[in-house]
């Protein structure tokens, strides 16, 4: 049984038909909405991002970083994002670290939150989460007092469930209402152009290896960082012991996501990330390992970067 599950993984491993399937870009859609908490019914009122900073609306970009199988992937994950023991468990039990991690780097390199307390480290800050899925990360951001965050991703049903989820949260539906937290349906490239806003720091956590083009994403997030802002990324490197780790064991054997979730050639290696911000004119300060026991659900911080990683880096 493990042979056939490792020859069938192996299949996928070397399919070149992984590589391929771009949709056309859209435009961004922002979602005014006001919700029905009985019934669970949104009702958009907007179809452009333009409202982010108030510029007349930009054509969008004649290509695209996005891979509509992975879009149609998540999208059917949209309604066990906030399961904390189903599918998304490993992200739940992650959680913690990201936001400990991006808040410890912020406070060493940013001076506006030097002087925080404790409970708002955040504050004073625009951030942005791009690739939110239904706002597991960008919720906890907005909590934490930034004063703007954008919550971005590509597949609508994402969207949908995070404004949903947060819709029931008192202090998260006054952000929302205030426009201090705002969920929008788009690619990093349509985003960018846009949008002239930039932002202190962002976010794009367990992404990149979704994306096609990790290079030209990363040219069109960087543009949307402050020069001295930050970004934090997370993926998982492309070795042989990831292949096993994340794909064989946490796919096949442990069943701890959907098979399907990963593709192990859309894994980067951290010195190629590193490259492509320094092209970039980003400055990688910080990069590490982490680490998952299956049998505790538990993440740690490990000097091991064969699997998953995290890094920081300055934007020059």
């Amino acid at each position: 049984m493990i042979n056939r599950m490792i020859t069938k993984s192996y299949k996928r491993l070397n399919n070149n038909n992984l590589i391929g399937n771009l949709i056309k870009p859209r435009q961004s859609i922002i979602y005014n909405f006001s919700i029905n908490k009985s019934s669970n019914r949104f009702f958009t009122t907007n179809n452009n991002s333009s409202e982010i900073n108030n510029t007349q609306q930009k054509p969008t970009t004649t290509t695209t970083t996005l891979r509509k199988d992975e879009i149609d992937f998540f999208n059917e994950q949209s309604q066990d994002w906030w399961n904390s023991e189903g599918t998304m468990k490993p992200l739940h039990r992650m959680n913690p670290f990201r936001v400990n991690y991006i808040c410890d780097r912020l406070k060493i390199y940013n001076e506006k939150v030097a002087n925080n307390p404790i409970h708002l480290p955040l504050q004073g800050l625009n951030v942005i989460d791009i690739g939110c899925g239904a706002g597991l990360l960008t919720e906890s951001l907005s909590r934490l007092g930034a004063s703007k965050v954008v919550g971005l991703d590509a597949a609508k049903n994402n969207i949908l469930m995070a404004i949903s989820h947060a819709s029931f949260d008192q202090k998260l539906n006054e952000n929302i209402e205030n426009k201090s937290l705002q969920y929008i349906e788009s690619t990093i490239e349509n985003f960018s152009i846009e949008n002239n806003q930039q932002f202190d720091a962002v976010c794009s956590l367990e992404v990149i290896e979704h994306v096609d083009n990790p290079k030209q994403f990363l040219e069109y997030l960087t543009k949307i960082v402050k020069p001295g802002g930050s970004i934090f990324l997370s993926t998982i490197n492309k070795t042989f012991l990831s292949y096993i780790s994340a794909i064989l064991g946490a796919e096949y054997i442990f069943r701890m996501v959907p098979v399907g979730t990963h593709h192990w050639n859309q894994f980067i290696k951290p010195e190629d990330l590193k490259s492509y911000l320094k092209s970039n004119n980003c400055e990688t300060t910080d990069l590490q390992g982490l680490v998952y026991n299956p049998l505790l659900c538990e993440w740690d911080f490990t000097n091991d970067l064969n699997v998953n990683y995290i890094l920081h880096a300055i934007k020059k």
